[in-house]
C-alpha cells in the first residue's frame, strides 16, 4: 500500500476513534489520558487487520488468476 495513503487512512481512523473516545470522556466513563491510549491501539488495531484483508485478498486474486492461466505459463505472465 502506498505510504501516503496509509498515513491518510491512518489519520482518519484515528480521528473517528478520537470522536468516539471523546463521547467516552464527556460521560466520564474513562480519563482523557485512557481516552488516548484506547484510541491510538484501536488505531493500530484496526490497520493491521485491514492490511492482513488486503493481503489475503490480493493473494487469493492471484491463487484466481493463476489457475486460469495456460499450463506453460511463467510468473511473468502472472504479475501485470
Amino acid at each position: 500500500m502506498n505510504p501516503v495513503l496509509q498515513a491518510a487512512v491512518g489519520s482518519i481512523l484515528r480521528h473517528i476513534l478520537t470522536m468516539g473516545a471523546s463521547y467516552l470522556v464527556a460521560r466520564g466513563i474513562w480519563t482523557e489520558q485512557e481516552a488516548m491510549t484506547y484510541a491510538a491501539a484501536a488505531a493500530l488495531a484496526l490497520l493491521g487487520f485491514g492490511w492482513a484483508i488486503w493481503q489475503k485478498s490480493q493473494a487469493q486474486a492471484k491463487i484466481e488468476k493463476a489457475l486460469t492461466l495456460p499450463a506453460n505459463s511463467t510468473l511473468d505472465d502472472l504479475t501485470p
